[in-house]
């Protein structure tokens, strides 16, 4: 779960591996022109830093958001992570430059010098243009840093995502229409052991149906989770159509699994209100943000986190946290929550669905990092087709307990309306019902079919022996 182990890291389906001379990626450019670099984080699970050493780069877009442009000299790129940077080559002499995505892991995201992946910028100047006298630094600029400074080279400046200015001034496009309605969640992607991982302890399930369809035989109360312990469910959000959503999402975790996490919203595009930036001692480990408190007892150190609040009272409201941008964030559908720190996100909840929240690394989503936003419910009768077909699996035995559609043609528009029932009432319900994987009366359904592929059978065989016999003579 902590350590992934690769043997070459690939830039546009090239890279070196043990030594075997294969060629490496290419570009060509010239100096007297203008070039834009779009860079896609493909890995599943690692992340990297990425530079081009003398090269400086002027970043204008991340996740296809424009931004007020940015110079700097390193990105770090998470899983999922999209940015538009523009080569900076006013200070260039021709010649060939180096191209480097090193991988980056642990909590404290250090870089390893081996087996990077490798590419080559050739610069040209086909126009003679002069090339500045430009003075070499040490001292290096680095984009999307999660920390206050970065462990591996405290030297080097770290740029937050949250420093990115929107240059989006247009009103996103909304399905629904907007409220007045606002809501808060907070959110805390941790491991559960060495094997599992949830939000908020949630460890997610994969439902058995089709949740928009069928929102109603899904069992989403993930009852047996609390404060301190977790459970397995299909967690699900169920946010108010059109209102405002703040996301304040958490990395509280126990020693050696806490590291980053990439989460990604789908169906939205989230504002980046504030990244909580955490530090890292001489120990090389992470020192949790104060801003948070998991509980009144037990401590934050000892707490699972799973129901955290702010530790000011008055950041309760969200106009009061020091420091929030709720003018100009960028925007993203990817964003890295620092280890042992926070980001704070904004939606609007006006694109109907059931969408996906989930950590962008491939083995933290497969072991239960994941939940569904729910915008859909509340308006599932009115938007699903008369004769959309249903369907089950066997082991789903929860029955509709709510908006049953009887609707027969598109001219009628009745619906059955009843109340959800206890989770006590479901457990009779399943206990005390025959349920079959032939529908209701399955047992009589099988059972004819049974008794009809025997008939077959026997037929066969008596043919068979026929034909036999009639052959032998």
């Amino acid at each position: 779960m902590v350590n992934i182990r690769y043997h070459s890291v690939l830039i546009n389906g090239k890279g070196k591996y043990e030594g075997n001379l294969a060629p490496l990626h290419a570009f060509y450019v010239n100096k007297n022109e203008r070039y834009l670099f779009r860079l896609i984080s493909v890995a599943s699970n690692q992340h990297f830093l990425f530079s081009h050493p003398g090269i400086k780069f002027i970043v204008k877009e991340t996740d296809g958001d424009e931004i007020q442009p940015i110079i700097v000299d390193k990105i770090l790129l998470f899983t999922g992570e999209r940015y538009d940077i523009e080569l900076n080559l006013e200070n260039v002499n021709e010649g060939v430059y180096d191209i480097f995505a090193h991988s980056i892991s642990g909590n404290n995201l250090n870089f390893k010098n081996e087996s990077p992946g490798h590419a080559y910028l050739h610069v040209i100047n086909n126009n003679s243009m002069e090339t500045p006298f430009n003075v070499s630094s040490e001292e290096k600029t680095i984009l999307n840093c999660p920390f206050v400074v970065y462990p591996a080279m405290p030297n080097w400046t770290c740029i937050p995502l949250s420093a990115l200015k929107t240059l989006n001034r247009s009103e996103q496009i909304h399905l629904t229409q907007k409220t007045n309605k606002q809501s808060e969640y907070i959110l805390n992607l941790s491991f559960v052991g060495f094997k599992t991982s949830g939000i908020n302890g949630r460890i997610f399930k994969m439902p058995t149906i089709a949740p928009l369809a069928q929102a109603s035989e899904i069992d989403t109360s993930c009852y047996n989770c609390g404060a301190e312990n977790s459970c397995f469910c299909s967690h699900s959000i169920n946010l108010d159509t059109g209102s405002e959503v703040i996301f304040i999402f958490l990395n509280f975790d126990i020693g050696p699994l806490l590291m980053v996490h990439s989460v990604h919203i789908h169906g939205h595009k989230f504002q980046v209100l504030k990244i909580g930036l955490t530090s890292v001692n001489s120990a090389g480990v992470a020192i949790p943000t104060s801003d948070i408190k998991c509980s009144d007892s037990p401590s934050n150190a000892e707490s699972l986190c799973y129901n955290a609040r702010w530790s000011n009272d008055n950041w309760a409201e969200i106009d009061n946290v020091h420091e929030i941008n709720l003018q100009n964030g960028v925007y993203k559908d990817t964003v890295v929550i620092p280890p042992g720190g926070y980001a704070i996100l904004r939606i609007r909840a006006t694109n109907p669905g059931v969408w996906s929240v989930h950590c962008h690394r491939s083995l933290h989503l497969a072991s239960g990092m994941n939940a569904m936003l729910n915008v859909s419910f509340e308006n599932q009768r009115n938007v699903l087709p008369w004769d959309l077909p249903t369907c089950r699996n066997f082991y789903n035995r929860r029955q509709p307990s709510h908006y049953v559609r009887t609707t027969r043609n598109p001219t009628e528009t009745s619906y059955d309306v009843t109340t959800k029932r206890s989770h006590e009432e479901d457990i009779n319900t399943v206990t005390n019902t025959t349920t079959s994987l032939f529908g209701d009366g399955g047992q009589t359904t099988a059972l004819v079919i049974i008794i009809i592929f025997c008939t077959v059978i026997t037929i066969q065989r008596i043919l068979l022996i026929f034909t036999i016999r009639k052959l032998r003579k």
